[in-house]
């Protein structure tokens, strides 16, 4: 993705929090198109099961993006990380 000129005549601090937001919308479009197929193609066989792990998903992944862009950053941001690859391994 990288940074363009505008970032450049930013100040650390919003340099910092547009970089945060750049990788929490890549990591949405990277995992969100793989696991979209896997939630379909299980919930033609167990529709209730797809539907609770795509909650627990989109759960997991709205903590992801309120703890990465918090204080702590990345340090923060890794037990919903895994909670959302574990629902992405169960389904």
């Amino acid at each position: 993705m990288g940074n363009n000129l505008f970032a450049d005549t930013l100040p650390y601090k919003d340099w910092y929090k547009m970089n945060n937001a750049q990788r929490m919308h890549e990591s949405g479009v990277e995992y969100t198109f793989v696991f979209l197929p896997n939630a379909f193609i299980c919930a033609l066989s167990f529709p209730r099961y797809a539907l609770t792990l795509t909650g627990l998903y989109a759960m997991a992944h709205y903590n992801l993006i309120k703890t990465y862009t918090g204080a702590r950053g990345y340090n923060n941001a890794m037990i919903p990380e895994e909670m959302m690859r574990f629902t992405w391994i169960l389904m």
